[in-house]
């Protein structure tokens, strides 16, 4: 069985619900309140990615609020992918998914 490893980020607004959703996804559960994610929080998965391969996904929930800012672009090196999150009651974050495209293609 051959396994590899791929950096996901997780990133977006500040409480649009990506520790909600990271959390669902590893840990099968759901809670309404979260704490606020200070930084960076890191999670990792196995999943079957075809038969007998394994892709251990290592999933940085980035912390959205605006003073993480300068330190953001140090968690995005390396990443093979990244999920915008947003929600959809509150527009602004929607129209905010440029911005953090644009940080994270820096």
């Amino acid at each position: 069985m051959s396994s590899f490893k791929l950096k996901v980020l997780l990133t977006g607004a500040a409480a649009v619900g990506k520790t909600s959703l990271v959390q669902r996804f590893i840990k099968q559960r759901f809670q309404a309140n979260y704490k606020l994610t200070v930084g960076v929080d890191i999670l990792t998965k196995d999943v079957e990615f075809k038969p007998s391969e394994i892709a251990t996904l290592s999933i940085w929930d980035i912390g959205g609020q605006q003073r993480f800012e300068f330190i953001r672009s140090t968690f995005y090196k390396g990443a093979a992918g990244a999920l915008l999150v947003f929600d959809l009651t509150r527009e602004q974050t929607y129209t905010e998914t440029r911005k953090w495209l644009t940080e994270i293609r820096q």
